[in-house]
């Protein structure tokens, strides 16, 4: 690759190939052909910053996101997700499989492998999974299934929510709302006792 000029001063990026020229067996010259690859590094660059873009919104998302395979081992995971399970290291995490080390109960991945499967993708699926230190947390899993070019699915993206606290937080409510109910039951029946 070099850098070539035009006749009016403008440059441009070439390809070029040089092939030498013989007569009675002495160097006499050569053909240089060029190619003009302005346009294709152009698109090179522009991939390469579309690229990093996308790594920089999946490295930088709030919610866990991971690929794995069928058989649950991951394939990628993001920081949030290696955070979210407790692993001190992306590669600690990628050492990990869905179905004996993360989920709870592993005919819970069962489940969303077949609900993926008849519909192609879930939102908003439920499951308990186990952290490194063995603490239990609950999660909202949406994700869709990635074909290959043969048409097989290769693989799984999936997003995750960890949703602990907010099923902590409804638990409190409900047992709220129950004694606040029996309060008033009770209130009702001393109401009618004093009646």
């Amino acid at each position: 690759e070099a850098l070539q000029w035009r006749a009016d001063g403008t440059t441009f990026l070439a390809t070029y190939w040089s092939y030498p020229m013989h007569k009675a067996g002495t160097l006499v010259g050569a053909v240089v052909s060029f190619v003009d690859i302005s346009e294709q590094k152009r698109g090179e660059q522009a991939l390469r910053e579309s690229e990093e873009k996308y790594r920089e919104l999946v490295e930088n998302a709030s919610y866990g996101i991971y690929r794995a395979n069928w058989e649950g081992n991951f394939l990628d995971v993001n920081p949030a997700l290696v955070a979210m399970l407790g692993y001190s290291s992306k590669a600690g995490l990628l050492a990990r499989n869905l179905n004996t080390d993360i989920y709870e109960n592993p005919a819970d991945r069962a489940l969303f492998l077949d609900m993926v499967g008849r519909r192609g993708r879930v939102d908003s699926a439920e499951a308990n999974w186990k952290r490194k230190d063995g603490k239990t947390i609950s999660v909202r899993i949406s994700g869709a299934q990635i074909r290959g070019k043969d048409g097989q699915v290769s693989h799984f993206e999936v997003i995750v929510e960890d949703i602990t606290q907010r099923r902590s937080l409804e638990e409190q409510l409900r047992q709220a709302q129950k004694m606040e109910a029996v309060g008033l039951l009770a209130g009702g029946i001393s109401h009618d006792f004093n009646n």
